[in-house]
């Protein structure tokens, strides 16, 4: 796969723990997000190689 663009606008994120039994600790709103070219350097990339692109994006943009 060779995706062009991912947009991801609009996100949060929720911070929760197995002691508040499914409640939420902290919310936050992700900025947005555009990924551009993903799979491209590698000549195609794998659902699951995608996915991990998108996850650490996401990762990385929570903790800032």
């Amino acid at each position: 796969m060779i995706i062009n663009d991912v947009f991801i606008k609009n996100g949060t994120v929720s911070l929760s723990h197995k002691i508040l039994k499914g409640k939420n600790m902290i919310t936050a709103p992700l900025p947005e997000i555009h990924l551009e070219d993903v799979g491209k350097e590698e000549g195609g990339a794998t659902p699951g190689e995608v996915g991990e692109k998108i996850m650490a994006s996401i990762r990385s943009n929570a903790v800032t």
